[in-house]
């Protein structure tokens, strides 16, 4: 292992923390996903309504990827009129203490799943769900909902609101969020916040064949049918 990661990190697919010793992936992977990305197109196809939602909520508008059960942020629009929260592309929500990354995980295999919930869940700050039965029960409803939220999980005060996209059916191929400061999302968050972010995620959905907001009979609001 240590000579295939040695290989990795000469190539720059991994970098190493020179305090720690810990490997992370490096940026060339990421333009690599940001390449794949790019070829798949949906960036482009979001970029309007992520900007739809910018603007109808004055908050940061992103667009996460899945990779390996986790969320891979690649596109973000800030709200530019007032102080927003800020999360930059190429950023990896936790998989279990984020809105983002329970979605990933939500709609990962068996198998992707269970070694991750089965590792050591890192607490990002004292409301981070660390208990494996909480988290997977939270992975539950939000396949029913198909929305999630994670207030104070990942920074005490911060909140996000997020929706799966999908393509050929059922298959998860990103998600839409939106992020704020607790006073802008709530928890649980307003109807209003809840109805923008599931149509916008479904208006995405149907353009790349996606059946899962369709089935569940959701009407996106009007104030997104514009874009």
């Amino acid at each position: 292992v240590y000579r295939y990661l040695s290989s990795l990190r000469s190539q720059g697919l991994v970098d190493q923390d020179v305090a720690s010793g810990r490997y992370r992936l490096g940026w060339k992977l990421f333009q690599l996903g940001e390449a794949a990305a790019a070829q798949f197109d949906l960036k482009r196809l979001a970029d309007p309504l992520l900007r739809r939602l910018r603007d109808l909520t004055q908050l940061s508008a992103l667009l996460a990827v899945p990779f390996n059960g986790e969320a891979l942020v690649v596109a973000s629009i800030e709200d530019e009129r007032k102080v927003s929260v800020t999360v930059r592309p190429g950023n990896r929500p936790s998989a279990h203490g984020s809105a983002q990354g329970r979605i990933a995980l939500a709609w990962s295999d068996a198998s992707l799943q269970q070694r991750i919930l089965a590792g050591r869940l890192e607490a990002l700050s004292p409301n981070t769900l660390v208990d494996p039965a909480q988290v997977r029960r939270r992975l539950q409803r939000l396949r029913q909902r198909l929305w999630e939220d994670a207030p104070n999980e990942s920074l005490i005060g911060i909140n996000a609101i997020a929706a799966p996209v999908f393509r050929n059916g059922e298959e998860l191929a990103g998600m839409l969020t939106l992020v704020g400061t607790l006073q802008d999302i709530p928890s649980p968050p307003p109807a209003r916040l809840i109805e923008l972010i599931r149509g916008a995620a479904s208006l995405l959905s149907d353009t790349l064949g996606g059946t899962p907001y369709r089935t569940l009979g959701l009407v996106p609001p009007k104030a997104l049918l514009a874009v």
